[in-house]
């Protein structure tokens, strides 16, 4: 009985078109157990011992080429290939392929923690890792027979620098934090501060890039009581912002840097809180108009 299990193997595995073949998989598997219970029956073995149809199911899928060889990675830009690597459980004797480091790329699998087994990998539990993995919001997996499984995933995208506690992270427009380590690619976003200012910088990154220029000079944005922000210039210059109107308030900084260059002179902040007045107050402690109705502080 075993030689006829071997010789209708090797056919499975060779002589029928690969196409056809993996067509014919699931119903060779099911052939192969019936005649595998059948010897094993002969054999005074019990049909139902777990131990012999788990090793009779990975020879016949070993035999029938069922093993991963290859996995294919699309969509990777920013997220690391070590979170990546740990996700779906792969190892590759100590050493991550050079080639992992672009999208839309293939990789050799060494070893799947999980076995060899192609239909022995777990898809969903795959996909639950890579999900948790910051970087990633949706990943596809699927098995190719008879030896690839093929991973597709989609990135967010990286928005603002968040600081928590003395802690920066990186986060996308949403206020999920992407990275909290490996941010060295995007010291030049902005950088957002305090609580809840993960969840309210959309909007205000929206009005302050209505003049670039202005906005690639802002370092930080300091929220204040949960309620309005803080600019700080990279010279130095604090404005503070309204609870709200803030684009109305904005305007009217840009129109005051676009008349009197207030970003190069001794300014230590800017005050536009109010629609009708401006606070202006000079190092030397003073406060100015700029032409502008001015109060005391």
């Amino acid at each position: 009985m075993s030689k006829i299990i071997d010789k209708f193997i090797h056919f499975l595995s060779w002589k029928i078109h690969r196409r056809l073949r993996n067509k014919l998989i699931g119903s060779a598997l099911g052939i192969l157990l019936c005649f595998g219970g059948v010897a094993a029956a002969v054999k005074g073995v019990p049909i139902n011992t777990p131990i012999y149809a788990q090793d009779l199911k990975a020879t016949l899928m070993t035999n029938l080429g069922l093993i991963v060889k290859e996995v294919t990675l699309v969509g990777r830009v920013n997220a690391s290939s070590e979170s990546i690597f740990k996700a779906l459980e792969i190892k590759s004797g100590g050493q991550i392929p050079s080639n992992l480091h672009a999208a839309s790329r293939t990789f050799e699998v060494f070893a799947v923690t999980s076995g060899d087994l192609i239909l022995a990998f777990n898809l969903h539990d795959a996909r639950s890792n890579l999900e948790d993995i910051g970087w990633i919001y949706e990943a596809e997996i699927r098995r190719e027979l008879p030896n690839r499984i093929e991973v597709r995933i989609k990135e967010r995208s990286p928005f603002v620098l968040w600081q928590r506690d003395g802690e920066v992270v990186l986060i996308d427009r949403e206020g999920k934090i992407l990275t909290d380590g490996d941010y060295e690619s995007f010291k030049s976003f902005l950088t957002v501060v305090g609580s809840g200012a993960e969840k309210t910088a959309g909007p205000l990154v929206d009005i302050l890039g209505q003049n670039e220029d202005l906005f690639q000079q802002v370092r930080a944005a300091v929220r204040v009581g949960s309620r309005r922000w803080n600019l700080h210039f990279s010279s130095g210059l604090v404005v503070k912002l309204p609870e709200q109107d803030i684009a109305g308030a904005w305007q009217r900084f840009v129109g005051l840097e676009a008349e009197y260059g207030i970003l190069s002179r001794d300014a230590l902040m800017v005050d536009v809180r109010l629609p009708d007045r401006l606070f202006v107050e000079l190092e030397q402690g003073q406060l100015t108009s700029f032409g502008l109705p001015v109060e005391d502080a």
